[in-house]
């Protein structure tokens, strides 16, 4: 089901909308005879990606609204402030804005709460378009202040974490490098002669 979902991905963002929305139809119908509301989602969200990019937007919506109950069953937090980002996005296509701008703020609050910085930048992008969309400049310029405050410390974390795992690998580099030379150095000594016995 993952194969099929990255195929219909990769397709929709090719372009070939028919062939992505032909592979998520049959997925749905596999879903629903293993009875699988979680593998479903992926489907209807990738629907609901290709309905948008096409100008279904009322189809995009129902589909994102589908997967926004099921994340919501789940309890799942990422899934969920992904579904109001998206459905926020939607809103801005249709020039429902105060509609997109309270999507987006629940999905900034639960991206806040599970601290996942990146999804939290991509909002704050959102947000800076959906005031930039209505003329609203300072709050747009504020909006994308907080992206790219988020994206810095995004950075930053990689930054700590890649400096981490390269004193790890250093480390254990050097203690292998110590070990070799020891085991050589042992290797090269010479072999103290046994004393022979004295004749009586």
């Amino acid at each position: 089901m993952y194969a099929a979902h990255s195929l219909a991905n990769v397709l929709g963002m090719s372009g070939d909308f028919k062939a992505a929305l032909k592979i998520d139809e049959e997925c749905i119908k596999i879903t629903n005879e293993i009875n699988s509301p979680r593998l479903k989602s992926p489907f209807f969200d990738n629907k609901a990606h290709c309905y948008m990019y096409t100008n279904s937007l009322d189809s995009a919506k129902y589909y994102f609204n589908e997967c926004l109950k099921i994340d919501i069953a789940s309890g799942n937090k990422k899934q969920i402030a992904d579904s109001y980002s998206n459905l926020a996005y939607l809103s801005m296509f249709t020039k429902e804005y105060k509609t997109a701008e309270e999507q987006i703020f629940k999905s900034i609050d639960l991206l806040k709460q599970i601290k996942n910085r990146h999804n939290l930048a991509k909002s704050y992008d959102i947000l800076a378009d959906i005031y930039q969309s209505q003329g609203e400049f300072q709050k747009a310029f504020n909006a994308y202040r907080m992206f790219h405050d988020e994206w810095k410390l995004l950075i930053d974390e990689k930054k700590v974490a890649s400096l981490a795992e390269y004193k790890i690998v250093y480390d254990t580099q050097k203690k292998k490098n110590n070990s070799q030379k020891i085991r050589c150095s042992c290797s090269r000594m010479k072999p103290i002669p046994s004393k022979k016995p004295q004749p009586s």
